[in-house]
């Protein structure tokens, strides 16, 4: 491995560098073909049929124009990954392709502000509204925006260098530029470019809809069509832009901290680089906005267009004029996804449960709920070839319902199977810092082995009545297997509710209050030696990350679908973009099984010590000699692991 992004550590796993050349790759060439279709057409319905031009078509063409821009770097960057980080278009066109991700990323940002403000305007002072409706105002805004944006972007643009290094020359992006003048420029471009437009933009749509409670201040049309916009935008800030701030800054930090661990910095990184594309999704999320914001847009686009029905009948509306993006998101999108975390999750389980298996010595409490916790990510990764194989055929599910029924339970099982046992996790570190006394007893294995019985219990109980929700439904000589959010609305728009609640709120309060503790408790004074201080810090920052981006976006996502599919007067243009943003929330819900992998490391056991015994043995001799040498060469070392597990704070 290179240690171009990482330190000079050669004993670290390289999940990063798999997930640039399996996922970005795919990622950046799915958004490529939607966003260019989808924004050509938009523009030529704006220039060709749209009349007359108002303030929101103007700002609404600008968008499109930052999203085409960006459509212009894509090919240059997915080749670049494609080809293993091997960047021969010299250093203007990688300051170019990096530049223009971040003007893209800002300048929607500030688009979809504007289009807030305008909005808030128009319905909170209507007397202004006419005023605002005006041209020249959207002119302006659009000339303010772009100024802004390339003022967020340029003192970074020289940032973006080419490093030759191992034969390879690597175009760098910004999180992996100089991290000393990175780490207080990202936060300045956090504040300004993200959270004070997010801020803006929550602001003037809670007005709005506090307006719009109070009666009949525009037709219901109108109304309803107000309050989806509102619902896609702010979807839109928290799920594409907000993963990607935070796991940008952990980024930066873990280089500008020379103590990193090694295996902890190839993670964050991993993390970081798959939520660049999510981030970018929002050119995926604009196009809807081009018919919610300006009605005639979609009646001019649907006036020449002929779509797909939809998808088994899963909007209420009956049009047949409407995009098929969700179709599409499901046929090139989840096999590529569905196929690297199968990839990436085998290796990485199967070499974690033999370093447990093998060299861990001796088991406490925390270390039978990751072997649990390796398990369940072991009976989704079965499932996930049969998933893989159904979109790789268009959704064609030959499999029976049995298999229909497996799948899509044990996708459900996985999920709040690994919150459960990360919340147990929080709660014996809870026990171990906080109260010491008690420590020593609840690291024993019965604990650990009470606590699985209950998670798997639990799981089962809290999954279970939907068992028999999961069908197969035949339609246009197709078998589909349907998923919870496609499945009853009326029984699962309650259900998901309380599984949202028991399964994932509940438990991330949980969480939440057991590491606030444990942080107070570590401020306090030298409770545990400095590495492990450092080392609980670690974990509490990746579970938390893997809480907000793993599982947020998806019960939020779940629940819009529920909802779109419960209302009968649902658009058909907006359900199959909420249908399309669910899709994509999937894969990224079970994308915990990566963030699981550097937990071994950081949760004590020595598992690290215990990786690295094997991987030196594995390149000298056979497994079969490896496992009987190594119980006999590492008897001393494993002694010393054994007196630190018994030292250490659980």
């Amino acid at each position: 491995m290179n240690n171009l992004y990482h330190g000079s550590s050669d004993n670290c796993t390289n999940v990063d560098d798999l997930v640039k050349r399996y996922y970005l790759p795919p990622m950046y060439g799915a958004i490529f073909i939607i966003g260019v279709v989808g924004n050509i057409t938009v523009l030529l319905v704006y220039v060709v049929k749209v009349r007359p031009w108002k303030s929101c078509t103007i700002i609404m063409v600008n968008l499109s124009i930052t999203d085409l821009l960006f459509m212009t770097s894509m090919p240059f960057l997915t080749y670049y990954y494609y080809s293993d980080e091997s960047w021969t278009l010299g250093v203007t066109m990688c300051h170019f392709t990096h530049f223009i991700f971040h003007f893209n990323l800002y300048g929607s940002i500030l688009f979809l502000t504007c289009l807030a403000i305008f909005r808030y305007i128009a319905v909170v002072h209507p007397m202004h509204g006419r005023i605002i409706k005006q041209k020249r105002w959207g002119a302006l805004a659009c000339v303010l925006g772009w100024i802004v944006a390339v003022a967020e972007m340029s003192p970074v643009f020289n940032q973006f260098d080419t490093v030759l290094q191992n034969n390879k020359t690597y175009c760098l992006d910004l999180a992996s530029s100089n991290p000393r003048f990175m780490w207080p420029y990202s936060w300045v471009l956090t504040v300004l470019g993200y959270l004070v437009p997010l801020i803006v933009v929550c602001a003037c749509y809670w007005r709005i809809i506090k307006v719009l409670k109070k009666g009949p201040h525009m037709g219901s049309s109108k109304r309803v069509r107000a309050r989806r916009l509102i619902v896609l935008i702010l979807t839109c800030f928290i799920v594409c832009f907000f993963p990607f701030h935070v796991l940008r800054a952990l980024r930066i930090y873990t280089k500008l901290t020379p103590e990193t661990d090694c295996m902890l910095d190839r993670w964050v990184h991993a993390a970081y680089i798959i939520s660049r594309p999510i981030a970018v999704l929002n050119i995926i999320f604009n196009l809807p906005l081009y018919t919610l914001y300006c009605l005639s847009v979609g009646r001019r686009f649907t006036a020449g267009t002929t779509m797909s029905n939809l998808y088994y009948g899963a909007s209420n509306s009956s049009s047949d004029n409407c995009t098929n993006v969700d179709d599409l998101v499901k046929r090139y999108y989840l096999p590529a996804m569905y196929g690297a975390i199968f990839i990436v999750g085998v290796v990485g389980n199967i070499t974690a449960l033999l370093v447990y298996v093998v060299k861990v010595r001796p088991w406490t409490s925390s270390t039978i709920i990751m072997v649990n916790l390796v398990i369940t990510d072991f009976l989704f990764m079965i499932s996930l070839p049969f998933l893989t194989y159904y979109y790789v055929l268009d959704d064609s599910w030959t499999l029976g319902i049995i298999m229909c029924r497996f799948t899509r339970f044990i996708f459900h099982f996985n999920l709040y199977g690994s919150i459960l046992f990360l919340t147990c996790l929080a709660i014996f570190r809870y026990i171990a810092v906080v109260h010491p006394t008690h420590g020593r007893v609840i690291k024993q294995k019965r604990w650990g082995t009470l606590a699985c019985v209950l998670g798997w219990a639990v799981t089962v109980a809290e999954i279970s009545p939907v068992f028999n929700q999961f069908d197969t439904v035949l339609q246009n000589n197709k078998t589909y297997c349907l998923d919870l959010a496609s499945s009853n609305p009326r029984f699962m728009w309650p259900y998901s509710w309380v599984l949202t609640v028991l399964g994932y709120l509940v438990p991330l309060i949980v969480v939440c209050a057991c590491y606030w503790r444990i942080i107070k408790v570590l401020k306090k004074g030298p409770h545990m030696g400095s590495s492990k201080r450092v080392r609980a810090r670690r974990l509490i920052v990746l579970i938390l990350t893997c809480f907000i981006v793993c599982f947020f976006p998806f019960h939020v996502l779940r629940a819009l679908r529920i909802y779109t599919k419960l209302t009968p007067e649902t658009d058909c243009m907006l359900d199959r973009w909420v249908h399309a943003a669910y899709i994509i929330s999937r894969p990224i819900a079970v994308l915990n099984i990566i963030f699981n992998l550097p937990l071994y490391t950081l949760s004590g056991d020595c598992f690290k010590q215990a990786f690295l015994e094997m991987f030196k043995c594995d390149r000298l001799m056979s497994k079969t000699k490896k496992i009987v040498e190594v119980a006999v060469i590492s008897k001393p070392e494993t002694t010393s692991c054994i007196k630190e597990a018994e030292t250490q704070s659980d």
